[in-house]
Parts: C-alpha cells; structure tokens; sequence
C-alpha cells in the first residue's frame, strides 16, 4: 500500500482562520469541469495560489512532513466544492508528492465529503479522510484519488487547498 499520512492539528487555529477568511473573498473566477473516466462532468470552483504568500509561508511548516529533503513547489491551489457536487478520481500529475490542507471551522462524519485513495486495479478503497479542520495529509500523487459529495446535511462549501511538490 501507497502511503497517505494524516497529520491532525496541523494547522493552528490562527492559521486555520486567516487562509479560511481569504477562501471567502473573491478568489474564485468561474467553475472548472472535470471529466472521469464514464464521461460525466463534474463543476467545481478551482483558484491559484501559487503567488499567494499565506499558502507560499506554509511551505517551510509542510516541508516538515515531506517524506523527502530536497523539492520544489509544482503548484499550489484552492478547491471549493458546492454542497453535494464532488471530482472524479484523478492523479495530480506533475509532482511526487500531494498536501491537501482542510481549513474549515468545523466538520461533522453526517456531513461526507472525504477525500477517497483507490487502488483503481482491484476497485478498493485505500483510506477515506474526513476534511477535518486543521488537517493536513500528504500522499505520492500517484495515487489514485477524489472528494466525495457531501450530504444533505451540509449546506456549505468544502474547501481544500492542495500542494503539489517535486523531488530534486
């Protein structure tokens, strides 16, 4: 099995609140569509972050939890989903490793939402992670993965912000 590390607390709640505040401003120009391996296309709000020095001062935080000493930033950006909308599964290609950072207030299990890893081959489930606040996972982005739709008891938008590094 790949591996995919959860590091709960991650974030503090100072810094937790200042990069939810900035994912409530006008950050996100239009939707993006995904298309999966059936056809259906999924519609979700997608912005860069890659300039952005509350995402770029976290870098030296996350490279703590790297499993590797020397990389590079690929790309950093935003993902929010309606509620009930979801991706379909990808590879978030370009990069050896992933970080997904959950910047949310509060989460609740009725609520959905995780990020599913799959081994496409045999159709399993790796792991499923909640988006709980505060919380960071890095996995090789080679991994099979996708969010889940929230359910009818979340009415909000799920937020993630994810990170793509690069070996040197």
């Amino acid at each position: 099995m790949s591996n995919i590390n959860v590091y709960d607390n991650f974030l503090t709640d100072n810094e937790r609140l200042e990069i939810f505040e900035y994912l409530q401003g006008p950050i996100f120009s239009g939707t993006q569509t995904s298309t999966g391996n059936i056809g259906n296309q999924r519609t979700f709000f997608r912005a860069n972050l890659d300039n952005i020095d509350l995402f770029l001062k976290l870098i030296p935080k996350i490279a703590n939890i790297l499993p590797i000493e020397k990389y590079f930033l690929v790309r950093c950006w935003a993902i929010a989903h309606q509620s009930g909308s979801h991706g379909d599964i990808h590879q978030d290609t370009g990069g050896d490793y992933s970080v997904l950072l959950y910047p949310h207030e509060n989460w609740h299990v009725n609520w959905g939402g995780e990020t599913i890893f799959f081994e496409p081959e045999k159709y399993e489930i790796l792991k499923s992670i909640l988006p709980i606040p505060n919380r960071a996972v890095v996995f090789d982005s080679n991994i099979y993965h996708c969010a889940r739709p929230t359910t009818s008891h979340f009415l909000g938008i799920r937020y993630v912000i994810n990170y793509l590094f690069k070996k040197i």
